[in-house]
């Protein structure tokens, strides 16, 4: 009976996490949110056709969020779109006319590459099970007491 009133309850307050979060929360020690993430998928040449108007050079790229508790990445939030990427925190806007554009004069192939990395996808959701599975194999295992 306990067992099963542990499950639901843990069940009830995941979902309900998942349900109302925005942003990254932090109270107590329960971490949780919503983050945004950007990956290079193909280098370009450092020339000013590929430069921001600060003289910021980038390549090309693929921005999403994510959804995370403990930083660790459940599911994406928003689906991966081309853009300029700059480093982790910055990017560039770009029209799917200009990622077309760049792709066919860079000879990139971007079938493929405008997606999540496999961390942020599905290696998080890996993890957080294995956490999960882990803290219930221990709670059953607990010897009953009378």
């Amino acid at each position: 009976m306990r067992k099963r009133f542990f499950i639901a309850f843990a069940i009830a307050l995941f979902a309900g996490l998942f349900a109302t979060s925005q942003t990254t929360q932090a109270k107590g020690l329960f971490i949780y949110g919503t983050a945004d993430k950007m990956d290079k998928v193909a280098e370009l040449p450092d020339s000013e056709d590929y430069q921001t108007t600060e003289g910021q050079n980038f390549d090309m790229g693929v921005k999403y969020s994510i959804f995370h508790i403990f930083w660790i990445p459940l599911w994406v939030t928003q689906e991966a779109q081309p853009c300029g990427y700059i480093d982790g925190d910055n990017y560039v806007e770009l029209t799917q006319e200009d990622v077309d554009a760049i792709a066919q004069i860079n000879e990139i192939d971007m079938s493929g590459k405008v997606k999540a990395s496999f961390w942020n996808s599905i290696g998080g959701k890996l993890i957080f099970g294995l956490i999960l599975l882990t803290l219930l194999i221990i709670y059953a295992a607990k010897p009953k007491t009378a």
